[in-house]
């Protein structure tokens, strides 16, 4: 009695095979490939026995052709310590937050029922005796005593912490459209849409090597509107210009106000502000992701090498984007690059940021400096490795695909290549700062501003359209789109923040400002984290490929974008909103 088991096989060819391809089933191209066979086999084959039985079947073949990469079975899944060590912490968690919720509703709600029956009698209900005199114990003045923010800062640090934990008050936090004087509202709206867009690209990078209409697709890449789709890069630009356009801006206006900044806070609040979250999903993704599902595609050990057991602490440290990504193991979690990046462009920032309060033309002359480090280090590698200046225009390009994930390794993903957003963003940042919201432009001004910020979105949106239908892109010419396009696109950003900042957005910064905008932009972070978790949950367990139509893409974009996003409001009231309540109390 025995059972079936699934089996994926990779058996590549080398390049100075003399077989023909059609000699090999599955084998399309003449140069060095992988290709992958699925087999049922009893259940106690081992996968030593699938690969002696694949070089049987294969015995007609010269040895020296077929190679027996990998092979992977298919293994009833047991709970291990990990994925226990998880359950158990977000039992701890669910334990917190619902004390943290019933302490927070029901004595509130207790003081506020004693607050209206005092309200209902003449006398001054129950009393304490205190300097010769009674005092009630309870005001009736419900905004003077019984607000929860009044009530729980009088208690002890204990109850204090627990409240941090609930459901009630994070939800309401969260879930505020109170717009404050210090804050650049269309920014909500930026972040939001900004996020969409990653969310949009990565819809269809993760899923092309499963599409099984690839001709089409190959089609609509050089259509007009899948150029913003290939160019979805930018929308990561949009958050660095944006962090670097926040921070300065309420660093200086801290500095204005109280005349010096806190630099143990400053780095404390930013390192706490990110890594809770971060870790709390990178271990519940490593320790469970195994379990979401099964299939022909499922990686059996999850979906990092070795459980990140040799990366996790460069995550920790904000420095994983340093290493070669192309080494298994070196990058867990790989669109986390973003946050090292970011982490390392805030710690420093209050180098620039000091020297730009004390001294105008000092700082912007720093800040140029980041920008020319920026397009100087991207110009040597495009130069020196002769990169492409995006995805190939022909998807079965295996070189061109290739060179790209190089060019993700060595440009994309390091700071020196992309620090020049962020300071674009500062240098905006410092202008809000000086203006005030007040900056007076004429009409004309107005006009030529906008074309400005149009033009320059629009050329990088677009620019590639030549490129994805013929026309040849030499080594000069790609090299100096890539070393300007990044800077170009943050500067025309950057003029749209300005306009709506100072009054002249209109209509762009009523829709920006929409107060609709604010929750979802809080969410943003913890949506950035969880949704390729979510897409490869979804993608690494479908059991035929993908027939590629834009309706089915559509489908799957907003599927992802409105999951996310509820993943995201319950990893930020169940654990962001508390660990940000939980640093309110340390730092006092």
């Amino acid at each position: 009695m025995f059972h079936g088991k699934y089996c994926m096989a990779t058996v590549g060819i080398p390049t100075n095979s003399t077989v023909p391809p059609a000699m090999i089933p599955g084998m399309t191209s003449e140069s060095g490939t992988n290709i992958a066979y699925g087999l049922c086999v009893p259940s106690s084959c081992t996968e030593a026995d699938v690969t002696e039985l694949l070089y049987t079947v294969m015995f007609m073949l010269p040895p020296t052709v077929v190679q027996v990469k990998n092979v992977s079975c298919q293994e009833p899944t047991y709970w291990d310590g990990r994925a226990i060590f998880a359950l158990c912490l977000c039992a701890f968690f669910a334990l917190l937050l619902t004390a943290g919720t019933l302490y927070d509703v029901l004595v509130y709600r207790f003081l506020t029922q004693q607050v209206e029956h005092i309200s209902a009698h003449d006398d001054d209900g129950p009393t304490d005796f205190q300097g010769g005199e009674y005092k009630p114990l309870i005001s009736k003045n419900v905004d003077d005593a019984t607000t929860r923010e009044t009530f729980i800062q009088n208690q002890n640090v204990f109850l204090r912490v627990i409240v941090c934990f609930s459901l009630y008050t994070n939800a309401s936090k969260l879930l505020s459209t109170k717009v404050t004087s210090s804050q650049l509202s269309c920014v909500h709206g930026i972040r939001f849409l900004s996020l969409s867009w990653v969310i949009l690209g990565h819809t269809y990078a993760f899923s092309m090597a499963l599409v099984g209409n690839p001709l089409r697709l190959a089609a609509t890449i050089k259509t007009v509107a899948f150029q913003t789709i290939l160019n979805a890069t930018y929308s990561v630009d949009s958050f660095f210009v944006m962090s670097g356009l926040l921070l300065t801006y309420l660093f200086l206006r801290e500095m204005k106000s109280k005349g010096k900044v806190s630099l143990a806070k400053f780095y404390f609040h930013r390192f706490w502000r990110l890594t809770p979250a971060y870790m709390l999903i990178l271990g519940l993704y490593v320790s469970l992701f195994k379990y979401f599902g099964n299939g022909p595609l499922w990686p059996k050990d999850g979906a990092e090498y070795n459980y990140c057991k040799d990366s996790w602490w460069k995550n920790l440290l904000y420095i994983n984007n340093l290493f070669p990504s192309a080494v298994p193991g070196n990058m867990c979690m790989g669109w986390s690059w973003y946050l090292s990046n970011d982490m390392q462009f805030y710690i420093i920032s209050p180098i620039i940021l000091f020297t730009l309060y004390k001294s105008a033309f000092a700082g912007l002359s720093m800040i140029g400096g980041l920008i020319l480090i920026h397009i100087t280090s991207t110009a040597v590698l495009y130069g020196k490795y002769d990169f492409p200046p995006n995805f190939p225009a022909d998807i079965t390009d295996v070189q061109g695909f290739t060179l790209v994930m190089e060019m993700f390794d060595k440009v994309y993903f390091k700071p020196w290549c992309r620090v020049g957003s962020y300071a674009v963003g500062m240098a905006i940042g410092y202008a809000l700062f000086r203006s005030e919201g007040r900056y007076r432009m004429t009409k004309w001004q107005v006009v030529v501003s906008w074309i400005l910020a149009a033009g320059f979105c629009l050329c990088i949106l677009y620019g590639l359209y030549g490129y994805y239908n013929g026309n040849e892109w030499l080594t000069p010419k790609t090299t100096i789109y890539a070393s300007l396009s990044r800077i170009i696109w943050s500067l025309g950003l950057g003029i749209l923040i300005f306009n709506c900042v100072n009054g002249y957005g209109g209509m762009i910064n009523s829709f920006l400002s929409w107060r609709l905008f604010m929750p979802l932009g809080r969410l943003t972070y913890c949506a950035y984290l969880v949704h390729p978790i979510i897409m490869y949950a979804y993608f690494l367990s479908r059991r035929q490929l993908i027939y590629f139509t834009h309706g089915t893409f559509v489908i799957y974009y907003m599927a992802f974008l409105v999951l996310s996003y509820m993943v995201a409001f319950v990893l930020s009231l169940t654990f962001e909103a508390p660990m940000m309540g939980l640093e309110k109390i340390f730092l006092k």
